[in-house]
């Protein structure tokens, strides 16, 4: 949505910084963009420019912390119950 939002003012997109060319604001560019960033892909064929590059930045680092996140908990859980049945033992 911020994506959307941001691309009714300006061009947030474009294929390369040489040829400067535009990217049209469709939902399937700006949902691939966003699929492509948070799972950290970054294919390199959409370049985000303007404001747009922020929060480009702080989805690539969503996409990042919270698989790690999850895995963290995860391996924190399994200790702690392992912990809790040697303790009950």
């Amino acid at each position: 949505m911020i994506y959307y939002a941001l691309s009714r003012d300006s061009v947030i997109h474009m294929t390369s910084l040489e040829s400067m060319n535009a990217v049209k604001p469709t939902w399937e560019n700006l949902l691939y963009f966003s699929g492509v960033t948070l799972l950290s892909i970054g294919f390199g064929d959409l370049l985000p420019v303007g404001l747009i590059r922020l929060f480009a930045i702080i989805e690539g680092a969503i996409g990042i912390l919270l698989p790690s996140a999850f895995f963290i908990k995860s391996i924190y859980q399994e200790q702690v119950n392992i912990f809790l049945s040697s303790r009950d033992e």
